[in-house]
């Protein structure tokens, strides 16, 4: 594993860590679909980081599906800037279908 792989792993979790409390603060100030898509994209994050820690290499690409398809939609209800955060989830999602955190990059 390089160093640069290592700092994009880091990244990418600080990025993720961000989306989750956001989704998680739109629980409470949201309405309606919205609020129930930042509910599913926690549920997906936390899925994802439970298949990272467990190593579940089968599943893992899964879930990765489940959280690309409500952080979409999370991303798609939001409003100007704030459509970033649930893509960060989204990116994450990407990562799990591809198998990189298990790889190695």
């Amino acid at each position: 594993m390089t160093i640069m792989t290592l700092l994009a792993g880091i990244v990418m979790a600080a990025l993720v860590f961000a989306a989750f409390f956001w989704s998680a603060a739109q629980l409470f100030q949201a309405r309606g679909m919205l609020r129930a898509m930042h509910g599913a994209t926690i549920v997906g994050i936390l899925l994802g980081a439970l298949a990272l820690s467990n190593l579940w290499v089968a599943l893992a690409p899964v879930i990765g599906v489940y959280l690309a398809i409500v952080g979409m939609a999370a991303a798609t209800l939001e409003h100007r800037w704030s459509r970033l955060l649930p893509l960060f989830a989204v990116a994450f999602a990407v990562a799990l279908i591809l198998g990189l955190p298990f790889r190695g990059g």
